[in-house]
């Protein structure tokens, strides 16, 4: 191998690229890519971190590896999202998808939906270990068990004293 085709390869090792289709039937999610001058690349593995799993949608920009500088075993390193949430504070996480929901980590937390919010689990719990703890709602609040009994709804307003009762469901007031 001379001098230019090493180069050639070395050079073509890492290369830019963008996602056509994303599939995510099997264990390791594979995407077709463009490649550096329109080259088209199908079933290309795309790497992901532990924990988390992500489903890029067509468009979303990605970095091509060629593993072992082989044309025939490429691997995508990462996604690069132009219209990502931004003006993060250092330290800050944001989880979001294309719909507009996100979980925020920073100094606080916070969670948004696009759409409908479950909190599901066989135990769920809300402390509030010093401050307040508030449910506002622009329509009715329902308490209740998933027995098919009927939920309580109405609105809440009570002291430290006050405790209600509803399908085994207890709600205190804050003082």
């Amino acid at each position: 191998m001379n001098m230019r085709m090493i180069v050639s390869k070395l050079l073509g090792l890492v290369t830019r690229g963008e996602i056509t289709a994303t599939f995510d039937a099997n264990g390791t999610q594979t995407a077709s890519v463009t490649g550096r001058h329109g080259e088209a690349l199908a079933k290309v593995e795309r790497a992901q971190q532990f924990g988390l799993s992500s489903r890029p949608p067509a468009g979303t920009k990605t970095m091509i590896l060629r593993v072992g500088a082989m044309s025939d075993h490429p691997v995508l390193l990462g996604d690069f999202d132009p219209d990502r949430p931004n003006g993060l504070a250092e330290g800050e996480v944001r989880l979001y998808d294309a719909s507009g929901s996100y979980v925020n980590l920073g100094s606080g937390m916070s969670i948004v939906s696009s759409g409908a919010l479950t909190v599901e689990g066989d135990t769920v719990s809300i402390e509030a270990t010093a401050g307040s703890t508030s449910v506002n709602a622009s329509g009715k609040v329902l308490l209740g068990g998933s027995d098919g009994s009927e939920p309580l709804e109405g609105v809440l307003i009570g002291t430290a004293a006050t405790a209600l009762q509803a399908n085994s469901v207890k709600v205190f007031a804050a003082p």
